[in-house]
């Protein structure tokens, strides 16, 4: 059964490692290492890049070499292992991305062993295990396990469905160690779009099922090309039971022999290739994982339109946001206040002022009169018997 993350210290990994933000060098290095393992994969050779044959017409020389679902991968320093239990009725154990040295990105439904929306409603999501740096499911052990702080669940999620602002931030307690076989996925940067564009390649890892139901005991990856939003769209519209794809979600399509994602895959991010400048970003975290045995799409949360939660929560001020926004309201109002004081204030200024100078005035008219001995006559009230003119 799912527990609290142990209260001990994360164990550093048995690779040398050195630290990230004190050495430029190694952190060149480390994205340049991303980028060609993605750029491997993208440069594969035509014959399997453009090639439209089935299963049934792989070779017996090339199927050992192959896993249902994808290829073998030695490691993938951002996966991490988001685990729950070992079994479908203990939550299991999905995907999640390394985003920074404290902080992971996955699905919120990883977070809950019954995940519908009606199962998950006014329940808080549970604690996972993380580890990291591994690629055999027997190597999650307590040297690649770190501790978990606290978990963040977006909070519209399941807003409206099953699917809806599916992410959670998992925090981790102390900084994790950056080495060859543990450093982040960038976040996507302004005008990062690849994921808009049907057919662009990208790469997503995990320990899911294949065609055959069983569960990867390592982790695989697969290339798949992004579908068209409205194709996808239009493919899920009409069932209750898969995501309604909006503007906040984007699709991908069946890799080569039809490899797919499946159960258990969700949290993984997909990993984009800029081919601009070789940069790689996270541009989505998957969401709808059954496309295996079920449909054809698989549907991830696009990670963009959330960043503004997502660097809010990093930078650990959420909790303090409405209290913020209320302080600067009343700061507002202040000086608003302060602004119709002194507008009053000028006001009343400018009115006295005119009284005074009225009244310097009429004192030297005054003056004036008293020096030349003249004094104005005092008028009666007025005759209104007129002498009539003969």
């Amino acid at each position: 059964m799912p527990r609290v993350a142990h209260t001990d210290t994360a164990i550093p990994l048995k690779e040398k490692c050195r630290s990230h933000s004190t050495n430029c060098e190694t952190s060149i290095m480390i994205w340049i290492c991303a980028a060609t393992l993605l750029a491997l994969v993208a440069c594969l050779p035509s014959s399997v890049a453009t090639a439209t044959v089935t299963k049934d017409h792989v070779s017996a020389h090339e199927r050992p070499k192959r896993m249902v679902g994808g290829l073998l991968a030695d490691i993938i320093p951002w996966q991490a292992m988001v685990y729950l239990g070992e079994g479908v009725f203990d939550g299991g154990f999905a995907g999640g991305a390394l985003i920074s040295d404290r902080w992971v990105l996955t699905a919120g439904r990883n977070l809950f062993i019954r995940r519908s929306r009606n199962d998950t409603k006014g329940k808080e999501p549970l604690i996972p295990k993380i580890y990291l740096g591994i690629s055999h499911r027997s190597r999650a052990d307590a040297s690649k396990e770190v501790v978990v702080e606290k978990v963040f669940l977006h909070p519209a999620f399941q807003n409206t469905s099953d699917w809806d602002n599916d992410l959670a931030l998992i925090q981790l307690k102390e900084p994790v160690v950056f080495s060859e076989t543990v450093f982040p996925i960038p976040l996507p940067e302004r005008g990062d779009d690849m994921e808009e564009r049907p057919g662009s390649l990208g790469i997503v890892a995990g320990w899911g099922w294949g065609n055959d139901l069983v569960q990867s005991k390592l982790l695989k990856f697969v290339k798949v090309p992004v579908a068209s939003r409205e194709t996808c769209h239009s493919h899920y519209k009409a069932s209750d039971h898969t995501p309604l794809v909006d503007d906040n979600m984007f699709c991908t399509g069946p890799g080569q022999y039809e490899v797919n994602v499946c159960f258990w895959d969700a949290g993984g991010a997909l990993a984009l290739l800029r081919p601009e400048d070789n940069g790689v970003y996270a541009a989505g975290i998957l969401s709808f994982d059954k496309s295996c045995a079920v449909e054809r799409y698989a549907v991830y949360t696009k990670i963009g339109p959330y960043l503004p939660w997502i660097h809010e929560v990093m930078r650990g001020d959420s909790h303090y946001s409405a209290r913020r926004s209320s302080i600067l309201a009343h700061m507002l109002k202040r000086l608003q206040q302060k602004k119709k004081k002194k507008k009053k204030k000028k006001k009343k200024k400018k009115k006295k002022k005119k009284k005074k100078k009225k009244k310097k005035k009429k004192k030297k008219n005054m003056s004036c009169q008293k020096a030349i001995g003249f004094t104005p006559p005092v008028l009666g009230p007025l005759n209104t018997n007129r002498i009539p003119i003969e």
